[in-house]
């Protein structure tokens, strides 16, 4: 099979040379061996949460935490240092490590039963993920096997390329292809080595070849042998499952390519194709596993999604509604918009049948907060509104002076706050007219992305929908450094008096101050 890339050759090499473990197969196909260990729906079940971890990872990073929920992908794992919730697979963890709670948590079986191998996981920039084994990186494509398949991918729609993953084999080749790998290192009068392949018969889900190997082992061993016998007749009640195995393994399949629809019609269906069957626990394990594996999807884009369309509604309009349009949008209408296109997205991406999407947002994991300023438009929301949250700044102002520069300090803050009154005094006596005239002026003149911003400010603090620090964190405006005045000398001259004058500043006008919000 000169086809197979060296890297590949090897992996199939390492894992063919492990011995099956001759652990019953009655889930293999789908993934999980639950039925086999306890009867229990191991797919829900729930760890001591006070019992603390010590995760062992492949690279050699050591993480504290406890386990919160499991099931045959992985698991959640709370972290001791910050208690952020990360999902973690099983094959991230240290081999032995993955074994030992493999074992403890009933999923001995899905560790040994399948051949795994490494591939590559592209992520594409304009979302998904491909995850396969890249055969070619030549030209301007990307040449990725999946699923039996050749995929080429431009290089110029990838995001980045990460390694390290592995995934069952017969999800990057076909059965045929690798039993046709296999047996290119048959020595066919062996009887070891045809046992082996046997065995890895069965790690491919192939009990018909499975049977046939075994066969010849024993009848080249030329006396009974009571571990080939067994596995002889282990193998041949896989067999007679053989179509049910391979039609469970086709709902997992389904899932892994994330169409979780047809996914649970086709799983569904399976009381319908085989009426008895002794593998209706692992079809009913599978069902609960691909709901799960929606949920968890849907979870995850309705997050990425939320912020994707926030941030393109708002800045739609920003180009075209005037600042009090835009306040009543993003405190009413905008959190409606949000949600009929995140539901849009869920629909086309994960499954028509999801009805609505906010037990999916409060249930999402929160991440880092993201920022949003409202730049020098800061004044449009009021002076109680920029200072919310920041403190009182009249107390700073009732301490004493200690020195005769502070006292300097003092009269000046004190002539500018009564200079700030009066101008709120003039502008109180403005009418509602002028006062909207002067806000609408503003507006036309501040930049579309700065009018995006503001939104999304305004959105975050108001909108009710994302969680906000209730401390925001503000700057001096760089016109006035916080004062809110500029002090301006005059020289004298025939029409004007010499000597300093105070002025509203022109940037932030006498906010004295840009708020910046951070939500998540």
């Amino acid at each position: 099979m000169n086809w197979i890339p060296n890297s590949i050759a090897l992996t199939v090499l390492s894992l063919v040379s492990v011995a099956a473990s001759g652990a019953p197969l009655a889930s293999a196909a789908s993934g999980a061996t639950l039925g086999d260990v306890d009867g229990h729906d191991h797919s829900t079940s729930v760890a001591d949460t006070g019992t603390v971890e010590m995760l062992r990872l492949r690279g050699g990073r050591i993480e504290w935490g406890t386990i919160r929920s499991h099931d045959p992908d992985g698991f959640d794992f709370v972290l001791l240092s910050n208690a952020g919730e990360v999902r973690v697979s099983w094959d991230l963890l240290d081999p032995a490590q993955e074994s030992e709670l493999r074992e403890r948590y009933g999923y001995v079986d899905v560790s040994s039963d399948e051949l795994t191998i490494e591939v590559e996981r592209i992520q594409l920039r304009e979302g998904g993920e491909v995850i396969g084994r890249i055969l070619s990186r030549d030209g301007k494509n990307f040449v990725v096997k999946v699923g039996g398949n050749l995929q080429s991918i431009p290089k110029d729609r990838v995001l980045s390329v990460s390694s390290g993953i592995n995934i069952p084999i017969l999800d990057v080749f076909s059965r045929e292809e690798v039993y046709a790998y296999l047996t290119s290192s048959l020595v066919a009068a062996d009887p070891d080595s045809q046992r082996d392949l046997a065995q890895n018969c069965e790690r491919i889900l192939d009990f018909d070849r499975a049977v046939e190997h075994y066969q010849r082992a024993l009848d080249l061993y030329g006396e009974p042998r009571e571990d080939v016998s067994f596995a002889l007749e282990r193998a041949r009640e896989k067999a007679s499952q053989q179509e049910q195995i391979d039609y469970i393994r086709q709902a997992d399949q389904l899932r892994k390519r994330g169409r979780y629809d047809e996914a649970l019609t086709w799983i569904n269906n399976f009381g319908g194709a085989f009426p008895h069957s002794p593998l209706a626990g692992d079809a009913a394990e599978k069902r609960v596993l691909i709901e799960k594996s929606r949920e968890r999807a849907a979870t995850e884009l309705v997050r990425s999604r939320w912020f994707y369309h926030l941030g393109r509604k708002a800045r739609a309009a920003a180009k075209t509604m005037t600042v009090a349009q835009a306040t009543e949008f993003a405190t009413s209408q905008l959190s409606e918009e949000i949600r009929a296109a995140v539901l849009d997205d869920v629909h086309k991406r994960i499954s028509a049948a999801i009805e609505g999407i906010d037990a999916y947002w409060n249930e999402r994991k929160k991440s880092r907060f993201q920022v949003s300023s409202y730049g020098h438009g800061t004044w449009l929301i009021g002076e109680e509104g920029a200072y919310a949250g920041v403190g009182d700044k009249a107390e700073e102002e009732k301490k004493e002076p200690q020195s005769e520069l502070a006292a300097e300090r003092a009269a000046l803050e004190a002539k500018i706050k009564r200079f700030l009154e009066n101008q709120s005094r003039a502008r109180q006596a403005l009418s509602q007219a002028d006062a909207a005239e002067d806000r609408e002026l503003f507006w036309k003149s501040f930049p579309v992305g700065s009018r995006a911003q503001w939104i999304i400010s305004f959105y975050a603090e108001n909108g009710g929908d994302l969680e906000v620090r209730p401390r925001p964190h503000v700057r001096n405006c760089p016109g006035c450094a916080g004062t809110g005045v500029r002090e301006v000398i005059h020289s004298g001259g025939v029409t004007s008096e010499s000597g300093p004058a105070l002025y509203k500043c022109s940037i932030c006008l006498g906010i004295g101050i840009i708020r910046r919000v951070h939500y998540r």
